[in-house]
C-alpha cells in the first residue's frame, strides 16, 4: 500500500509538470477589424492623352485615315492605372500605344465614364457624340465623329476651311464633365501624342473627284 500510495504520489507531480497548450486569451485585447478592400477605380480619371489609334488599332498620323463618321480611340493614362508598356509617347518601335487593340484588361480593372468626358478638336469642343465608349483594354475612349446640329459649325470650320491638303492637323484634347461645369480641354498630350492628321474626303468622294477630273480633261482636249 506504501509503494502504491508513493507511485500515485509521483504521477500527480509529472502530471502537474507537463505544460498546457491552451489557446491565449482574447480577453482585454482590443480586436483589430480587417480593412475593407477599395475599388482602385473608385476616384479614376484620365490624365492624359498617349496616343491616338483608328478602330483598326493603327496608330493615326499627320495622314491618318480617319475623318467625318470614323471611330477615333484616344488612348489615355489614368490616376489608377499605369499606361500600357511601351507606350510613352516619344518612343518609337513596336510598341506603341495602338500596338495591342486586344490585350486583356489590366489586373485593376479601371473602368472610366466615357459620358464624363467631351472630345475637343482644335480647342472647340465636339457635342452630341453620345455614343463615346472606354475600352479597358485598349486603356482608351471610342468616338464616332458624327456630324449633329451640337457640332456642325466646329465641322463647317474643320472641313470647310480652304485647303490644297487631302489632309488637315487636329490638336485633341479631352473635359471631365462637372457638376455645374463647362467641360475645358485640359486633358491633353505630351508632344505629338495628341495630333493628327484629319482626312478631309471619304475615299469615295476622292474617288468621284478623281473620276470627275479626268473626264474633264478629256472632254477638254477632244474638244480642242
Amino acid at each position: 500500500m506504501r509503494h502504491a500510495a508513493a507511485l500515485l504520489l509521483l504521477l500527480a507531480v509529472c502530471a502537474a509538470a507537463i505544460p498546457q497548450n491552451n489557446p491565449p486569451s482574447t480577453q482585454g485585447t482590443a480586436q483589430t477589424p480587417a480593412a475593407e478592400a477599395v475599388p482602385s477605380n473608385t476616384l479614376a480619371h484620365a490624365t492624359a492623352i498617349i496616343g491616338l489609334c483608328d478602330d483598326a488599332g493603327k496608330q493615326v498620323s499627320d495622314k491618318s485615315a480617319v475623318g467625318l463618321n470614323d471611330l477615333l480611340w484616344v488612348v489615355v493614362s489614368t490616376s489608377a492605372d499605369p499606361p500600357p508598356p511601351g507606350s510613352v509617347p516619344g518612343k518609337s518601335g513596336a510598341e506603341a500605344p495602338c500596338s495591342n487593340p486586344t490585350a486583356p484588361a489590366s489586373a485593376s480593372k479601371v473602368q472610366l465614364d466615357a459620358g464624363q468626358y467631351a472630345l475637343f478638336f482644335n480647342g472647340r469642343e465636339l457635342e452630341g457624340l453620345d455614343d463615346a465608349v472606354y475600352d479597358s483594354a485598349r486603356h482608351a475612349f471610342g468616338f464616332r465623329l458624327a456630324r449633329n446640329d451640337q457640332n456642325k459649325a466646329v465641322w463647317a470650320r474643320l472641313l470647310g476651311s480652304p485647303t490644297t491638303s487631302l489632309h488637315r492637323s487636329v490638336s485633341v484634347a479631352l473635359g471631365e464633365r462637372k457638376k455645374d461645369r463647362t467641360p475645358e480641354p485640359s486633358i491633353t498630350g505630351i508632344g505629338d501624342s495628341a495630333t493628327f492628321g484629319l482626312r478631309m474626303f471619304s475615299a469615295t468622294w476622292l474617288g468621284i473627284a478623281v473620276a470627275a477630273s479626268s473626264w474633264f480633261s478629256m472632254s477638254s482636249g477632244a474638244c480642242s
